[in-house]
């Protein structure tokens, strides 16, 4: 059973050193990156739009670099996202509606609520 958890850790480690495309990608020092921020889906039998709003504000803050990361409008994004008419949100989608509004990367996600539990969960395209 020690070993498991020797080889466990060793392989961890291993994964964490390898390069992520992140990494390893070059970036243009002076381009200036358009991140478009889908709304979070909401699953909850609660109305808790008020989440959504406050993702959408908090994300904003936190992503925007002046000169650097912009995000861009949110009513330019619903814009795409209403003529896209899709039956559900999930990664296809999203990626057409930051083609059409010209965005480098594409925030989306969803809130789940049950009980007393909540999770939120983002990704980053």
């Amino acid at each position: 059973m020690k070993f498991k958890g020797i080889w466990l850790c060793l392989f961890l480690a291993l994964i964490l050193t390898l390069p992520s495309p992140s990494i390893t990608q070059t970036r243009e020092p002076s381009k200036v990156y358009k991140v478009a921020i889908l709304p979070f889906l909401i699953h909850s039998q609660e109305n808790l739009d008020y989440f959504r709003e406050g993702i959408y504000d908090i994300l904003t803050s936190r992503i925007t670099v002046e000169g650097r990361i912009i995000v861009i409008e949110r009513s330019i994004v619903e814009r795409a996202l209403y003529e896209e008419r899709p039956m559900r949100l999930d990664e296809a989608v999203a990626k057409k509606v930051g083609m059409r509004v010209g965005a480098d990367y594409i925030v989306l996600g969803s809130l789940t609520k049950i009980g007393d539990y909540i999770s939120l969960d983002a990704r980053l395209i």
